[in-house]
């Protein structure tokens, strides 16, 4: 008669079923490791493209860092240029309203009337002389930390030989129309020979005419 023991044999099932869970997970762990190590290599392969890319491109910035200093060096050139340009402009509109200044000052001019200098001036240069400018606030110029741009004036020395030809240049100034105000400051009797002459002396504010093109 075979007698057969059963719990020797569900021990060995036992025993084979714990090994090959043992198997599958040492398997899983061997994947997982290998796809560990794939996705490193991966990874240290494209962070080497990338240092190889980012070499390339600082090699190309080293190339072209000549030519850019180079076009930074003309956009300065440039500007200082445009600088000196608008400087040249600006002394050119200065002398064209100048000369347009002086023209209409000439043809103000009585036939008895004749000029011995004229000179443009600036408040600085004016407001020592105290010119008795009603629109002028000379204490409140002192106090301003910069001049009005706008702020011209001319002085007009002459003489006459009538005093009512000195009244008539001056209601012909008054009539340009960018002198805004002028004032005959005073007239003194001189002698040419035995010819009595009347000097004057006029000042006049001045808002400066745009230059004709």
């Amino acid at each position: 008669m075979i007698t057969i023991n059963l719990y020797d044999y569900r021990r060995v099932l036992q025993q084979i079923a714990i090994q090959k869970q043992i198997a599958a997970i040492l398997l899983a762990m061997t994947l997982v490791l290998v796809l560990c190590g794939l996705s490193w290599v991966v990874e240290k392969a494209f962070v080497g493209l990338l240092n190889d890319d980012v070499r390339e491109i600082q090699t190309q910035v080293s190339v072209l860092k000549p030519d850019y200093d180079a076009v930074q060096t003309m956009k300065g050139e440039k500007v200082a240029f445009n600088k000196i340009i608008t400087g040249i402009d600006n002394l050119r509109a200065q002398r064209g309203r100048t000369t347009e200044i002086l023209e209409d000052i000439g043809r103000s001019l009585p036939e008895d009337v004749w000029l011995r200098g004229i000179r443009q001036m600036d408040m600085k240069a004016i407001k020592g002389k105290r010119i008795p400018f009603l629109f002028i606030d000379y204490e409140a110029k002192k106090k301003a930390k910069e001049d009005a741009p706008d702020d011209v004036f001319f002085e007009i020395k002459g003489s006459a030989k009538y005093d009512q030809s000195v009244v008539q240049f001056v209601e012909l100034l008054e009539n340009i129309p960018y002198f805004d105000h002028v004032v005959l400051l005073s007239t003194n009797q001189e002698w040419i020979g035995l010819e009595p002459i009347r000097e004057f002396l006029i000042y006049s504010h001045v808002v400066l005419p745009e230059v004709k093109e």
